[in-house]
């Protein structure tokens, strides 16, 4: 029969109830069945042991039909008008307040697995612990649906609960999900469907579980209502509660709630909350506390403490024992015999006391009871265990030393009578804590490997005595002191200038020796050349070396300060060739003005060089290049450098081979001034610049210029060239501002062709400048105009320039500065912004480039 048809069907014995006055409460609660458990997949929901509604293809049993019908005469309950208050169910037939606990899963059931451990176990582990601590408070009750690993039906489950009674049915599970990385605690509880009160009551009592959860350091997922999926609904016609406890708990007017305490697919999880009984106790403790608090539950038991004993010094024992929920003190029993001859020590508040009316040699045994007041009177748990402890004297640190593998060793002397040593350690300022246990009672030495270089330790030693399972601590050594101290550093070795090796390091804090040995071979035999003090210091000058070996270096360092002793061990081998000494010849500009080339004298035996720049003779130089190969002896520096300015350049040679790289001594300093020159020798050829003129797409107007003394672009190409060497002035200089000027020869300004003026030399807005007779001289103007800024020598021709006269000499000798704009000085050729760049970039070195 389909959900559907079932609804149906018990809708019409809710008619049949209501008309034979049976109370609203009760009809409703008879017109629905029980819905036997389910097994549909939920989203990433794994663990279903609670059941689903949401499958329309399960069939109701007879027997569900007939309970529900039984309910109207037997387990029919009023739902709570106040989520707050004790309800009190008429099967309960004291009056006490009964809970219903559902360890979810049993038998063939196993739930969620992971590894070894099953959810049935540990949800019933749970389940009976929690029963335990509730029934610590007043008047209540606890029903467990299952005690044994045993099969249980969902329906028998609440169905079970309700005829005995329960007044809350809470169903304990844990999660698991197939992400792995899904954690934390979750609440289930109804939604506000049929009975709203009971949505009220669920939601507060979820709540206050969660918190306690929460509290224990369990990642907080909420409390959640889940609503069926498949529209079915209570005999009221609103939406059902997707889970079947939580459904069947409602129509049986009591509050039904779902706890998933943690996943077991989790790690982190199962290893911190489900990985034992305690583990599983606190839970437990949580989800107890988390019911009082809501139900304002009455605590009446004082539990039977535990108690902890420790011998600080040879001064007192101190006792502990757990702060009691509901005690008001404690009272502690000391005797010398463990078994009997107990007397009282001290009636106290506080869980914790130190006796310290003790002798050493003596084994004391006490016992507390804690106690709380009812009527007036005070009542006490019972005892505590026994637990005893030895009071033994202590021993003294004989010594610290440091090894060479950087681990600190502390001795002490023997001594008889003790179970083990308790190390104890503290780092600077800090507090001492228990760092680790020696059990061998015969030691007198430990090893610690957890030492930070450079951090000042401060060691105790105590021995230990055990009683029974109570430990016992005899006096603290005496405190000592000491700073590891790390390897020293070699941070660089040197080659000086004057053939000197200059070794640098890094001294370690705390250092009272240092020793610096040298070799002349990686297996040769050192021999110490210098030792230095506690004082630091930074480098030291070999000045006993030869030009031509390679030299090996190693450092010690030495750790000794009253009783601590030892060294670091000697630092790796570090090496450096003295190799012979280099030049750096000269630092040109390049005419063709991609940069600045600089050229040294090669050294034997290197693999490279390496290149310094700075805009400073004596400073700030940074590595600019590696030039590799012995052979090498040129470097052209296209880096983005400032027009005018001077740069200065430094080279040293390279050899590397397995013990490392090594460097010769640095040269001297060479400048040059960066800028692209527009004086110098040619750097293009006629056929360059007639190319990069085709290739623009430049038409050469032989129509005009052959009347002109320049038939072809060649011999136009060819007039440039010789003009411009015969001035000094580099013709792809020339050329390349006749194509900028003229655009290629196209003109189309106020200058027209047949002038013959190809830059534009006395052209003013309007006015078309001068004319020359010649395709030549026109050329020969343009060059002279050009020298007239970039040089202060005489002319080599006949001046045919008009305006030569009223050019500030040496005024831009760079292309860059022809710009008025971008000259420093103010002067210039062209007053258009960046003119001089704009003919470098866009013409001069495409030009070189073609």
């Amino acid at each position: 029969m389909k959900v559907q048809k079932i609804i149906t069907t018990l809708l019409a014995m809710a008619i049949t109830a209501t008309s034979v006055q049976m109370p609203v409460k009760a009809a409703a609660t008879a017109a629905v069945t029980m819905i036997p458990e389910q097994t549909i997949e939920a989203g990433n929901q794994t663990d279903n042991s609670y059941g689903f509604l949401d499958d329309p293809g399960d069939a109701v049993s007879q027997e569900d039909i007939d309970y529900a019908a039984s309910l109207n005469a037997s387990t029919a309950k009023l739902a709570a008008v106040d989520a707050k208050a004790i309800k009190q169910n008429p099967n309960a037939n004291d009056g006490r307040f009964v809970i219903a606990l559902d360890p979810g899963h049993g038998g063939t059931a196993s739930g969620a697995v992971a590894g070894d451990i099953k959810e049935k176990d540990i949800n019933l582990t749970i389940a009976k612990y929690l029963k335990q601590y509730l029934e610590e408070y007043r008047d209540v009750e606890i029903y467990m649906t299952r005690t044994k690993d045993v099969d249980v039906s969902l329906t028998d489950r609440v169905k079970n609960a309700v005829a005995n009674g329960a007044d809350v049915f809470i169903s304990l599970h844990n999660n698991s999900a197939t992400n792995t990385d899904a954690k934390g605690a979750v609440v289930f509880y109804p939604n506000e469907s049929y009975n709203p009160a009971l949505n009220i009551e669920g939601k507060g009592l979820a709540q206050s579980i969660q918190n306690n959860l929460v509290a224990l350091g369990l990642y907080n997922r909420g409390i959640q209502v889940r609503n069926s999926e498949s529209g079915n609904r209570y005999a009221d016609g609103k939406l059902a509660d997707y889970y079947s406890v939580i459904y069947n708990s409602k129509n049986n007017g009591i509050t039904g709630i779902i706890v998933e305490h943690a996943f077991l697919s989790n790690e982190s999880d199962r290893t911190k909350y489900l990985s034992s009984n305690a583990k599983l106790k606190k839970l437990a403790q949580a989800d107890a506390e988390g019911i009082a608090s809501y139900y304002n539950l009455v605590y009446n038991k004082i539990s039977k403490p535990d108690i902890e004993l420790s011998t600080p010094s040879n001064r007192g024992i101190r006792i502990r024992t757990t702060q009691q929920d509901g005690a008001e003190g404690y009272r502690i029993y000391r005797s010398t015999e463990e078994n009997s001859g107990y007397e009282m020590l001290v009636d106290t508040t506080s869980p914790e006391y130190v006796d310290k009316k003790i002798q050493e040699g003596v084994t004391y045994y006490y016992k507390i009871k804690a106690y709380t007041t009812k009527s007036n009177k005070r009542v006490y748990s019972t005892s505590s265990k026994a637990a005893g402890a030895y009071t033994i004297g202590g021993t003294t640190i004989t010594g610290i030393r440091q090894t060479t593998k950087g681990n600190f060793v502390i001795s002490w002397e023997p001594f008889t009578g003790s179970d083990g040593f308790a190390i104890y350690r503290k780092e600077e300022d800090g507090e001492f804590k228990r760092y680790d246990t020696v059990t061998d009672p015969e030691a007198t030495s430990y090893v610690d490997k957890k030492a930070t270089d450079g951090v000042t330790y401060t060691y105790q030693v105590l021995t230990i005595h055990y009683t029974g399972q109570a430990v016992g601590f005899g006096k603290r050594s005496q405190e000592v002191t000491a700073t590891k101290v790390p390897s020293p550093v070699i941070t660089k070795l040197t080659v000086r200038d004057d053939g000197y090796i200059r070794i640098a390091w890094k001294q370690p804090v705390g250092t009272s020796k240092m020793v610096l040995q040298r070799a002349t071979g990686a297996d040769g035999k050192f021999t110490t050349i210098a030792e230095f003090g506690a004082e630091h210091k930074a480098a030291y000058l070999d000045k006993n070396v030869l030009v031509g070996p390679t030299y090996y270096y190693r450092t010690v360092a030495y750790n000794q300060n009253g009783l601590v002793s030892g060294s670091t061990g000697y630092t790796p081998v570090q090496s450096v060739c003295n190799m012979q000494q280099m030049s750096l010849s000269h630092a040109v500009l390049l005419n063709s003005g991609k940069g600045i080339k600089m050229r040294w004298t090669t050294v034997a035996g290197a693999d490279g060089y390496i290149v310094y720049r700075s805009t400073r003779q004596t400073g700030g130089y940074t590595r600019i290049a590696k030039v590799k190969g012995q052979a090498n002896d040129t470097y052209t520096d296209n880096t983005s450098a400032t027009v005018g300015k001077e740069y200065f350049y430094k080279v040293k040679a390279y050899v590397t081979n397995e013990e490392g790289t090594f460097y010769s001594n640095i040269t001297q300093a060479k400048s040059a001034i960066a800028g692209t020159a527009i004086m110098g020798k040619p750097s293009t050829t006629v056929q360059q610049m007639e190319k990069f003129f085709t290739n623009r797409g430049g038409k050469y107007p032989s129509n005009v210029y052959s009347a002109f003394g320049a038939a072809t672009l060649r011999s136009f190409c060819q007039i440039v060239y010789d003009e411009a060497v015969a001035e000094g002035v580099r013709p792809e200089v020339v050329f390349a501002q006749i194509c900028k000027e003229t655009g290629f020869l196209r003109f189309g300004g106020d200058v027209s062709p047949e002038q013959c003026n190809f830059a534009g030399i006395g052209a003013t807005g309007g006015v078309p400048g001068n004319s020359f007779p010649s395709v030549a001289v026109g050329v020969r103007a343009q060059v002279q105009h050009l020298k007239a800024y970039a040089s202060d020598k005489d002319l080599n021709q006949e001046c045919v320039d008009p305006r030569f006269q009223y050019v500030k000499r040496k005024a831009a000798v760079y292309v860059e500065w022809l710009g008025i704009k971008e000259n420093p000085t103010g002067a210039g050729w062209a007053t258009g912004v960046n003119y001089g760049y704009s003919l470098r970039d866009d013409y001069l070195k495409p030009l070189l480039a073609s």
